[in-house]
């Protein structure tokens, strides 16, 4: 199955979720903007996961951090 995720990144904090293919929300939180803590949250989805990222600034980390952990598909 695949899952979509949104992550809305402001300058301290994110919120994320993640929706299946029948769009309903199987994650909905927000996190501190940790790596660890974002990368363990998606971890059961990473194999299957599209990732898009609102930002307006800052999102480098993350989307560096993500690649880093294996998580390929992204947008920004």
């Amino acid at each position: 199955m695949k899952f979509y995720c949104g992550i809305d990144l402001s300058a301290r904090d994110c919120h994320v979720c993640v929706i299946d293919q029948q769009l309903k929300i199987v994650v909905q939180q927000k996190l501190r903007n940790e790596l660890p803590r974002i990368c363990q949250l998606l971890s059961p989805y990473k194999a299957n996961l599209k990732i898009v990222v609102e930002s307006t600034f800052n999102w480098y980390w993350l989307i560096d951090g993500l690649q880093a952990e294996g998580f390929a598909d992204y947008s920004v």
